[in-house]
């Protein structure tokens, strides 16, 4: 990920209408603990998370975005953990989260179905199936 998208992400995520889809979506009820965020840019959905209380860690596979949510975190003053990774190495890891979100990537990925399969198993909560039609 270079500079300029970098720049773009951090646009995108200044807008009103971004921050408020992932202000709404930190509000989900129950007794959440943990969070991963799942191909996490610059942290804002992490950084929300970590405000709320949450054990939240973001993690990206460019090291440049990893980089900027780490700043963009401490000039928060946020606690959330960042780390360049995947969703491969996370499943490998064995760790689970209560909540796991992933913005952007279901619609990037080449396999949205795996993907979406890969995310329910790192979540300790359990979804409703998703339909195949996707």
């Amino acid at each position: 990920m270079n500079a300029f998208s970098v720049r773009q992400f951090s646009f995108l995520q200044g807008a009103d209408s971004y921050r408020d889809l992932h202000e709404t979506a930190a509000l989900l009820p129950g007794e959440c603990r943990s969070w991963l965020d799942v191909g996490c840019g610059l942290g804002l959905m992490p950084r929300i998370a970590s405000a709320r209380g949450y054990k939240a860690r973001g993690i990206d596979r460019s090291a440049g975005m990893i980089e900027a949510a780490r700043e963009l975190a401490g000039f928060h003053r946020s606690a959330p953990s960042f780390a360049c990774s995947d969703i491969e190495t996370a499943l490998a890891a064995g760790e689970r989260f209560d909540m796991v979100s992933a913005s952007s990537i279901v619609i990037v990925t080449a396999d949205p179905l795996k993907t979406l399969a890969s995310l329910e198993a790192l979540s300790l909560r359990r979804v409703p199936k998703f339909s195949s039609a996707l």
